[in-house]
């Protein structure tokens, strides 16, 4: 009965997660795209077990100098979210110079976050495959994500430089390499006492093996997670349900000697979770956008 009731409830979290964010698709779909933006919608890339997952690529044009590369992340708890919903901000992006790849993976319950991190990885793959097809600059490539994309991020970036993480997921890193990311509202801790932990972390952690090898670097602060990443910029604000994450990593990569840059939009109501991608069209957000800017272009 009990285990009735919890598998349920799961269903319920799923559900009404699903619902709010099928609200922001919505509105994320009719952003119009502006004339110096080009939009390449649902480019297919495959995972490493060969299923087909999309991205989309938002391409400035009339710009004669080498472009510098984004690849965005989605958030949505792992279990929900789509490329979509970055539609506007990957634009604001994009208005700015930056060639930017924003990648779908698979959601969880149907596949665990190992699985994750593998469709991430992959991406990251063909998108070093295709920048040769644009006018870029390869040395200057850079990693932007929200919410649980931030979290799938960083241990995909660590992964790609720690042979014990590798050796823990048994998977093949990305061979991409990032001069700096930027993270915004970042969900970094999954197993905490708190909503995350008590009710999504169980639809991540779906494979026992892999569970108990990644036990010790489940945790961010684990110096080959947090001492593996590049440059980190981290935004959030009084109002954002996950602004002690963001704080808690700032301090971490204080201690491993990883340069950052804290972004606190301040204590207005509006700035709720992830507010800038959701919103990039206000003039806070802009601001936001224009930081992010130029922290990339010190690296």
């Amino acid at each position: 009965m009990f285990l009735r009731m919890s598998r349920l409830l799961d269903k319920f979290v799923v559900y009404l997660s699903r619902l709010y964010y099928r609200s922001i698709t919505k509105t994320a779909e009719n952003c119009p795209v502006p004339d110096n933006v080009r939009e390449h919608c649902d480019v297919p890339y495959l995972n490493r077990s060969g299923k087909q997952l999309l991205m989309d690529i938002f391409e400035p044009v009339d710009d004669n100098r080498e472009r510098p590369v984004i690849i965005y992340i989605h958030g949505g708890g792992l279990v929900v979210g789509d490329k979509i919903m970055s539609k506007g901000f990957c634009i604001e992006l994009a208005k700015r110079g930056f060639l930017v790849f924003a990648l779908n993976y698979q959601l969880a319950p149907i596949v665990s976050v190992y699985d994750q991190f593998d469709d991430v990885s992959a991406g990251m793959d063909y998108v070093g495959s295709r920048i040769i097809d644009f006018d870029v600059n390869p040395f200057r490539i850079y990693l932007v994500a929200d919410s649980a994309g931030a979290y799938l991020s960083i241990y995909t970036a660590a992964m790609a430089k720690s042979a014990k993480i590798q050796q823990a997921l048994g998977q093949t890193p990305t061979r991409m390499s990032y001069k700096a990311m930027a993270l915004v509202g970042g969900m970094f801790y999954t197993r905490n006492n708190d909503a995350v932990g008590k009710y999504l972390s169980h639809f991540f952690y779906r494979d026992a093996q892999k569970n108990k090898a990644m036990e010790p670097y489940l945790d961010p602060g684990n110096a080959e997670v947090s001492g593996n990443l590049p440059p980190c910029l981290l935004v959030t604000s009084e109002h954002d349900i996950l602004r002690k994450y963001s704080e808690k990593l700032l301090g971490i990569l204080w201690k491993h000697n990883i340069d950052y840059h804290f972004v606190y939009m301040g204590d207005d109501k509006r700035f709720t979770h992830v507010y800038p991608v959701l919103h990039p069209e206000d003039p806070e957000s802009q601001k936001v956008i224009d930081i992010i800017k130029e922290w990339f272009d010190k690296y």
